[in-house]
């Protein structure tokens, strides 16, 4: 792996899970992210500022998946899109962000459609997600950052034995006001002790 030459650095995908196909966004995939957003937005709203802001048309949606591709084959960011692997139905978006090939070193982030909540699909993507960082892309350390009453995100990283390094008090505004709210963040070193889940790339 050189972080010197991070579009030389191989990024096998989709990652298949038993329940899901996890993979880059790409030309065509505009009317599902704008499908699922569209169906979601109260639900993701709260702690996702940018719901409000983008995904207004299928256009601007399609042009978010080919800008996201862009970005995946130059090594800059890696967002991932989540299928149901039987239906190909898409289920939400998560991705390897804060990229730093030097180390290297990736935060995690993830949203889930509305009707998929519940179903243990989130974790199910962010343990394959997490084992990929650690196993393909050699990752020293892997991170989950979220408000501290975003009890369902912060549910995924516990239930996926992150440890929690810590709490940025204050570090930003609530999306829906001005109260000023924090983060935790939480991390992981290795895979060790990840709930067993069968995954390939």
């Amino acid at each position: 792996m050189s972080a010197e030459f991070p579009c030389l650095i191989e990024l096998p995908m989709p990652l298949l899970t038993p329940r899901l196909t996890i993979r880059p966004p790409q030309a065509g995939d505009g009317l599902a992210f704008n499908t699922a957003i569209n169906a979601s937005r109260e639900h993701l709203r709260r702690f996702l500022p940018w719901v409000d802001t983008s995904h207004h048309s299928i256009e601007e949606s399609e042009n978010y998946a080919r800008l996201q591709h862009s970005k995946f084959l130059s090594r800059t960011d890696i967002i991932l899109a989540i299928f149901d692997r039987q239906t190909h139905e898409l289920l939400g978006g998560s991705g390897l962000h804060r990229v730093d090939w030097s180390l290297p070193k990736f935060e995690i982030g993830y949203w889930l459609h509305k009707d998929a909540v519940g179903q243990g699909l989130m974790s199910e993507a962010v343990n394959a997600i997490t084992r990929y960082a650690f196993q393909q892309l050699q990752a020293r350390r892997v991170e989950i950052r979220c408000e501290t009453d975003n009890v369902r995100s912060r549910a995924v990283a516990q239930r996926l034995g992150y440890d929690l390094d810590g709490c940025l008090r204050q570090d930003h505004f609530k999306t829906d006001s001005q109260d000023l709210t924090d983060t935790w963040i939480f991390s992981r070193l290795d895979v060790a002790g990840l709930p067993e889940l069968q995954v390939s790339w």
